[in-house]
């Protein structure tokens, strides 16, 4: 869910077309910055998505979503995955992506295998349930 900024739920940005694409979804691949690159922190940015999701329709947060760790190369990005992962415990998987050129090739299978790994288990779960 890269792209998605504060006021979305007001048709801010990318507005609605996003926020109904995002509905269509099954699972949910959210992109955070553990850097906190700007000066934002990464919980806050993934807080404000959530509440964005909440605002547009309540139920978007009923799916199930893999957060994925980006910029983990800068050095105050190890420990703000930690405090992340200690705020939300219950959030569900978070990988990690060490690279420093994530848009490289192999970069992008890994992360493809990650998120494919990720969505397996989801539609394991799925059809136990």
């Amino acid at each position: 869910v890269p792209g998605l900024i504060e006021g979305a739920h007001q048709n801010v940005g990318l507005g609605h077309g996003f926020l109904r694409h995002i509905k269509r979804c099954k699972f949910l691949v959210i992109l955070l910055d553990m850097a906190g690159t700007d000066g934002r922190n990464p919980w806050d940015d993934y807080k404000m998505l959530l509440r964005e999701l909440e605002l547009y329709d309540p139920t978007m947060l009923d799916k199930p979503r893999l957060v994925v760790a980006n910029k983990m190369a800068e050095a105050v990005s190890e420990e703000n995955l930690k405090k992340f992962k200690k705020k939300f415990e219950k959030t569900g998987v978070v990988k990690e992506l060490r690279e420093r050129q994530s848009f490289t090739k192999p970069c992008i299978k890994r992360r493809q295998q990650v998120i494919r790994a990720a969505y397996k288990q989801f539609i394991q779960a799925e059809s136990i349930a």
